[in-house]
């Protein structure tokens, strides 16, 4: 999820993924907005800056988690991290900084599952491919340089299936052209999803 906070302090969450949960949670976004206040204001330094290299870890209050499990009805504790690919110059390069600190956090939280966009595709328009593949790259070179992971599966989610077409494709070509075994050595998958079509990596 895009993410910054003015001068004023008031808080602003942008990207597609991001306005399509906000419009999920409907009638919770106010609590969904103090659960982010919580966060930050856990932090030694309130000052936070959300940058590609810094994300933040958000806990979900029981009602946000209890309209989550209407969706695959099963009831668990779930986090949201905001990331960014956004900074003096948007990139691709951002992606992967991204990446490796929402897997920093996700592995310090002993998460299992995680579900990510295609970050910096929607408002900032960068190009699919390019980012598909920083980002899976990111992600095997992040798991591998770990000595314990917790993380179980990881979704790619879009709401346009030629996006997820495009992620599969380069998955498959990634992972095929460094004879990659990542996925069973560290016993998790990479999934993509939209509304009607899946596919795995491996």
């Amino acid at each position: 999820m895009g993410y910054h906070i003015s001068i004023e302090g008031e808080l602003f969450l942008g990207g597609g993924f991001s306005r399509g949960f906000q419009s999920f949670l409907g009638a919770n976004l106010d609590l969904f907005e103090q659960s982010i206040g919580q966060a930050l204001g856990e932090k030694k330094n309130k000052q936070v800056q959300i940058t590609p290299s810094q994300s933040l870890l958000v806990a979900l209050p029981p009602e946000i988690n209890q309209q989550l499990s209407l969706l695959n009805s099963s009831f668990i504790n779930r986090f949201v991290i905001i990331a960014t690919v956004e900074g003096p110059d948007p990139s691709i390069s951002n992606a992967g900084e991204a990446i490796n600190s929402i897997i920093a956090l996700a592995t310090k939280q002993r998460l299992t599952r995680l579900v990510l966009p295609l970050l910096g595709t929607g408002n900032l328009k960068l190009p699919v491919e390019p980012i598909a593949n920083q980002m899976l790259f990111s992600i095997t070179e992040s798991l591998k340089s770990l000595s314990s992971n917790s993380i179980e599966e990881i979704i790619f989610v879009d709401k346009r299936e030629s996006t997820i077409q495009t992620i599969n494709q380069v998955g498959l070509s990634l992972f095929a052209e460094r004879d990659s075994d990542l996925g069973k050595r560290n016993k998790f998958r990479l999934r993509s999803q939209s509304g009607l079509l899946s596919g795995n990596f491996h």
